[in-house]
């Protein structure tokens, strides 16, 4: 399915230009394309409670949280606007960071219009957690639908061990291009060893690792190659493409949730990575990542 013009801001694993399939390129002239490493890294917000409470069948805190599905714009490229959906109108989304034991309720509220602007489907969302042990009516499975003009609230125990979770739309028959029109987020789970392991604080950097394909105009096109995947031109971190970020002298650990296609590579020519929160060293100059959330800590200095 080929589909050019639109809405979008997500995708798979970059190859040069010269090895893609020819309709799998952005439609940008080259003037309008993003340079590499010219723009500077940023974070989705994290998103805070409307109120916090105690449960009172078992006494656990418990956590309230609002979000709303936008159609928004984004700045991508260079001079034009590229059109999304996104929760709270961003991509990536806010992100939900709590700790093991406390309860979250998260009204997520569809203010989308009736139908995508792309190809006409209807925007009725489902919002799966990625990760979560949810209880099958939160878990957000695919017909299980919110339809524009109305809300779901969704809970979810964190009983778990700390974890990188990833939500994204699960909507019937359209999640693909849903979550890459924007609709997807990352959502972090502490526990007390996490946290006595793993560097926090302004040294733990979320990571939501996408690609796309641009068309005229600069909204992004959607091909996936019928149903095979989705190949874009331009790698995009947390909604910026190919960014820049300057790492202190301390370590710094990574989030990765990545593209819902192809699997990619990292490599740090400069430094190594100790993979998971072991205390055991397991260091890397390279890995393959596949579209599961991981966290990496790069002891990188001042790079």
């Amino acid at each position: 399915m080929l589909l050019i013009g639109g809405i979008g801001a997500a995708g798979a694993f970059w190859l040069p230009r010269e090895t893609l399939n020819a309709k799998s390129i952005s439609r940008l002239p080259y003037s309008e394309m993003p340079r590499p490493f010219r723009t500077p890294l940023v974070q989705a917000p994290i998103l805070r409670p409307t109120r916090v409470d105690i449960d009172p069948l078992d006494g656990a805190p418990v956590n309230y949280y609002s979000v709303s599905e936008i159609a928004a714009s984004a700045s991508i490229l260079p001079r034009l606007k590229t059109p999304i959906l996104g929760y709270n109108g961003i991509f990536p989304g806010p992100t939900l960071s709590v700790d093991q034991g406390t309860k979250v309720v998260l009204r997520v509220r569809n203010k989308l219009p009736a139908t995508h602007p792309l190809d006409g489907h209807a925007l009725s969302t489902s919002t799966h957690l990625h990760g979560s042990a949810s209880l099958p009516q939160y878990d957000g499975y695919a017909s299980d639908i919110t339809r524009p003009g109305f809300y779901k609230d969704y809970q979810y125990p964190n009983f778990q061990p700390a974890r990188t979770l990833s939500h994204h739309d699960h909507g019937v028959h359209n999640t693909a291009q849903n979550a890459y029109s924007g609709l997807a987020g990352q959502y972090h789970l502490h526990d007390p060893l996490e946290r006595a392991l793993l560097p926090q604080g302004p040294f733990d950097v979320p990571l939501t690792i996408t690609d796309a394909m641009f068309a005229v105009g600069g909204s992004l096109g959607y091909d996936d190659n019928d149903h095979s995947g989705l190949w874009g031109d331009v790698i995009l971190v947390n909604g910026k493409p190919w960014p820049v970020m300057k790492v202190q002298d301390e370590g710094t650990e990574t989030r990765l949730p990545v593209s819902n296609s192809q699997c990619q590579h990292f490599a740090f020519p400069q430094a190594h990575a100790q993979h998971g929160r072991s205390s055991r060293n397991c260091w890397h100059r390279w890995w393959a990542h596949a579209a599961v959330p991981q966290r990496r800590k790069l002891p990188t200095r001042g790079r």
